[in-house]
């Protein structure tokens, strides 16, 4: 996926265009195909976290995936995606948390 972004990036910016030309339709023909193609390229990688955060069968887990990810997780079309994956991730927190209640509690009496 890396190597096809890195094709489409050099594939438009290849291209010399007249700015200074307003009949010059060249790069907004360029721009929108450069962005559909990044489109399918972020889909796909969606599709890949979405399958990692299900992997994921604990909240260190899905800490560190969310974390190696970082600002890539708000990209639009990703974050549609997984957007619904926090909340797995929210419940994860809230087991881990009444289970330390329980422990603390049976560690005090």
């Amino acid at each position: 996926m890396a190597q096809d972004f890195l094709n489409y990036y050099n594939n438009f910016s290849a291209h010399g265009y007249d700015c200074a030309d307003p009949e010059d339709d060249f790069y907004d023909d360029d721009y929108f195909t450069f962005k559909q193609k990044v489109g399918e390229v972020d889909q796909k990688l969606a599709a890949i976290v979405c399958q990692a955060m299900d992997d994921c069968h604990n909240t260190d887990l899905y800490f560190k995936l969310i974390t190696s990810l970082g600002p890539l997780l708000n990209r639009q079309l990703i974050q549609s995606d997984i957007v619904g994956k926090y909340m797995n991730y929210v419940q994860m927190i809230d087991t881990d948390c009444c289970e330390i209640k329980v422990e603390l509690y049976l560690c005090s009496s």
